[in-house]
This record gives C-alpha cells, structure tokens and sequence, in this order.
C-alpha cells in the first residue's frame, strides 16, 4: 500500500470519548522550521509530545538524525518539555528478522542519537525508542503509549485500573478507544504485545457484531451502547470480557474462566471505575 507524502502541516482533532480530545500535527517529512509561521510556533509551544518516523530500510539514516537534530533543537528553544518519541519503522525486513540483529540496529541508533545530541544543549530531554511495522498491531501499541504520556492525572486512571483488577481477579485490563483501537490507560503490570493484539481484535469482532445486528440510533452510531457487554472464551479457558464505558470508549479486561462466576459484581466493580474516570477528568478540567 503506497501513501502520498504528506506536502503541508494537516492538522487532526481525534475525540477519545468524551473525557480527551487531542490535536494532532502531521509536519512535512522535508518541513523547515525556520519558515515556521506565528501560528505554527504557537502550536509547537503547546504540544506535549513528538513522534519522528526513521525508516530502518533505509541503509543511511545519518540524514535523517542530523535532520532531527536540528527539529530537537528548534523546537527545545520554545518547549523544553516536549517528549520525544523515535519510531523506528519497517522493522518487518528480513534483516530483522533475528532479535539479536534487531537489538544491535536499536543500539546502533540510539549510539549515533546520543553521539549527537551530547554536544548540544539537548542532554536532558526525553526520548523514547519505538519499534514499529504495519504488518502487526505494534504501530497502534506504541502510538497508545505516546497518546498515554500526555493524559492528565494518567497515574490515577492506571491506580483506578490496578484496584479493578485486583478486586475481579483480572489478569489484565485495557481501557480503549474503540475506532483507533488506541488504549488511553491499562493496569501498571507490563504490556505483553500478544495482550494488546488479542484485544485489539476482539473490537474488530464487536465492531462487525454490532454493525450487522445493531440498534442503530444515529447516522453515526456503532450499534452498541454503555449496555453492551460480550464475551470471547479462549482455548486455554482465558475470557475476554467487554464492556462499554461510554460512546467509543471500553474495557476489554482478560480473566481466566474459574473467576468470572459472579459477574454481576465485575459488572459492579466496573461501574465504580466508571464513576471514578469521570471524577478524573472533571478535575483535570478545572
């Protein structure tokens, strides 16, 4: 699948519920700050977060740190608080195809960004390491990570979750979006990639589900509301259960079989996370 390069700033406004709207800016790969308008700069001073795509077929990237280099240091001089994300992308070649090749091509990059950025005024901003590809779910498991870095009062959603978990046994929870299959927050346990995958296609399930078998009540509904529930069992007795929080938004919480016998409380303790998100994100507002 061949995408047309992107020729101006675009600029994307994504809802995720009710509770977060994000402003995206999806720059020129070859755009100069220098010509940066009023505007433009305005925007930069008010994001929290970057993303820089290097593609790893590419047998010379020294092109394109050097160009981020120079993105890093424009861009520190009206916002030192900006996170840096790195994706590294294509990481499907068969050159990559060996862990051991893929953690040495990791370093090799991280080596000549750091070689780079120790002589300049850059050293103490963050920058985190992303490997990416479109032939699995990675490319949307990083991007949730990025969106995650600039949520508000995000610690107290992931402590919401940990209390959620714990109290219904779970074995892992997300909280999605359920167009972008972004996940805003999950447990503080570790993400396993196969968690995120397994997950993320159980909405495309409930997405197909309710399209045919929906009540629809607009032009743009999903066929579902905060009422819909469903549940996945796995071959290992391992249940996937869903359940709307609100327009978009869900959980998508794994159990094993022997600890979903009371539902009716999973359904309670889940409701009391409800009402928690929303105490979350009022504040956050004020």
């Amino acid at each position: 699948m061949m995408l047309d390069p992107t020729l101006k700033i675009e600029k994307i406004t994504k809802n995720f519920g009710s509770y977060l709207t994000l402003n995206i800016y999806d720059f020129p790969g070859k755009y100069d700050f220098k010509d940066a308008t009023p505007s433009e700069i305005s925007d930069i001073q008010n994001c929290g977060s970057m993303i820089y795509v290097i593609d790893v077929q590419d047998e010379s990237f020294s092109e394109a740190i050097t160009y981020l280099i120079e993105c890093m240091k424009f861009i520190h001089k009206l916002n030192p608080k900006m996170i840096y994300n790195i994706f590294l992308h294509k990481t499907d070649a068969e050159a990559f195809a060996i862990d051991e090749k893929k953690a040495d091509f990791v370093q090799n990059i991280k080596g000549a960004i750091k070689h780079e950025i120790d002589s300049t005024d850059l050293k103490n901003t963050q920058l985190d390491y992303h490997l990416t590809t479109v032939y699995d779910h990675s490319l949307i498991d990083c991007f949730s990570k990025v969106v995650q870095k600039v949520i508000p009062n995000i610690n107290h959603i992931v402590s919401l979750l940990d209390s959620l978990m714990g109290n219904c046994k779970m074995q892992k929870v997300f909280l999605f979006e359920m167009i972008s299959k972004t996940y805003l927050a999950s447990d503080s346990a570790p993400v396993e990639p196969q968690n995120y995958a397994i997950c993320s296609d159980m909405i495309d399930v409930v997405l197909d589900i309710s399209y045919i078998y929906g009540v629809k009540s607009s032009k743009d509904s999903l066929g579902f509301d905060k009422q819909t529930q469903s549940v996945i069992k796995l071959s290992d007795s391992t249940l996937l259960y869903y359940k709307e929080i609100e327009k978009y938004l869900s959980l998508i919480c794994i159990i094993k079989e022997q600890d979903f016998d009371r539902p009716f409380l999973i359904d309670h303790n889940i409701e009391i996370f409800r009402q928690g998100l929303n105490e979350i994100f009022k504040s956050s507002k004020k």
